[in-house]
């Protein structure tokens, strides 16, 4: 697979940490078929400035506990700039909006994933908040791979949900601060 689509739309990334064949070992049979082929190629990396980020789900074990304690299944594999998690649960993709709880199907594949769906300017506007990321990396700076724009204070705590209530935090303790006041909806 060559992620040609998401290439072109995302570019190469930023890589933070090689992925490696003790990776591909440790985490053979949890990930969807093609996803360790994009980490071989690309290494675990960032793209777009932040937009999107790859990540090793077991970095984001205590996230996938605190979100689905019930489904040990599920593997967080990529998060976007606002927090957005990108997941796994053994049969399709999907996405997990953490400041209100929803969760939405996005493909059954990851080529179906980033070739197309991700690739779509609809989807890149309206679910990686481009315009917003844009803004804020002049604000409040491009956030680390291990960061992500929250609202201060939490939507959930009646947070306001205005750019200028949007800080830089660490995304795993933010994300598993959020899945004890959010949870998810149904």
């Amino acid at each position: 697979m060559t992620f040609e689509a998401f290439h072109r739309t995302f570019g190469k990334g930023i890589r933070y940490r090689e992925f490696t064949r003790a990776d591909r070992d440790r985490l053979a049979g949890r990930l969807p078929c093609g996803l360790p082929d994009l980490w071989e190629e690309d290494g675990w990396c960032t793209y777009r400035e932040g937009l999107f980020t790859c990540c090793d789900p077991d970095f984001l074990g205590d996230v996938a506990r605190a979100w689905f304690p019930d489904h040990p299944e599920v593997v967080l594999f990529a998060h976007d700039a606002f927090g957005s998690m990108y997941l796994w649960d053994g049969q399709e993709i999907g996405v997990l909006d953490p400041h209100i709880g929803q969760l939405d199907p996005l493909a059954l594949d990851i080529e179906e994933l980033l070739d197309l769906a991700m690739t779509r300017p609809d989807y890149i506007a309206r679910a990686m908040f481009e315009t917003k990321v844009a803004r804020l990396r002049g604000i409040i700076g491009v956030p680390e791979w291990d960061e992500i724009y929250a609202y201060e204070p939490a939507l959930a705590l009646g947070g306001s949900g205005k750019l200028e209530t949007v800080r830089r935090v660490r995304m795993v303790e933010h994300l598993v601060l959020l899945a004890q006041l959010v949870g998810i909806q149904n």
